[in-house]
């Protein structure tokens, strides 16, 4: 299932809400950190291009372990896949050959 699926109607996921892609935080006073959330006006093209990003997939990740699956495509999935493809391969030409098909072990850290 998709980010996209999940977040359709939601408005936020504790680290990228909805309100900081369709608005902006402006800095009160001049010496008080305080901010104000000022929404942009929802026909604008900032309001629906921070709509259409909150909804994307695009910059969700934060590539904690095990990483991005393209990461883990490259390094462990289609290797091993590879890798049983050939012993089964053998197994085909010689009967006698006995296959070893391992097990997906410990993913790598990405990080």
């Amino acid at each position: 299932m998709s980010r996209t699926f999940r977040r359709r109607n939601g408005v936020g996921n504790n680290w990228s809400d909805f309100e900081y892609h369709t608005g902006e935080y402006i800095r009160v006073g001049k010496g008080i950190w305080a901010r104000v959330y000022v929404p942009y006006p929802k026909n604008s093209k900032e309001y629906k291009k921070g709509k259409a990003r909150f909804h994307s997939d695009a910059g969700t990740t934060r590539c904690k372990e095990p990483g991005p699956s393209w990461y883990r495509n490259l390094t462990t999935e289609r290797p091993l896949r590879r890798k049983s493809k050939r012993e089964l391969q053998k197994f085909m030409l010689d009967p006698n050959y006995e296959p070893i098909v391992e097990e997906k072990g410990k993913l790598d850290y990405w990080t």
